[in-house]
């Protein structure tokens, strides 16, 4: 966990076994990434730089359908 870029969370907190979030076990300040069904498992230690609220099988189904190609920013 100390060399995550990103951290997903599906359908759980960021509980004790996660350490909270903290940057003392997630170091280097990763982005985190949290799907869950309620805002209770989205808004508990650390805020999201993405997060969706959702079923988690529904939402994951729809990422892998997208294209993963890297795009050119919009000018």
């Amino acid at each position: 966990m100390s060399e995550a870029d990103v951290v997903v969370t599906v359908g759980r907190k960021l509980d004790f076994s996660l350490g909270y979030g903290s940057p003392a076990v997630f170091r280097g300040k990763p982005a985190f990434v949290r799907i869950g069904r309620s805002f209770d498992e989205l808004a508990e230690n650390v805020a999201a730089d993405v997060q969706v609220k959702g079923d988690a099988a529904r939402v994951l189904t729809a990422l892998t359908k997208q294209d993963p190609t890297p795009r050119e920013a919009d000018s």
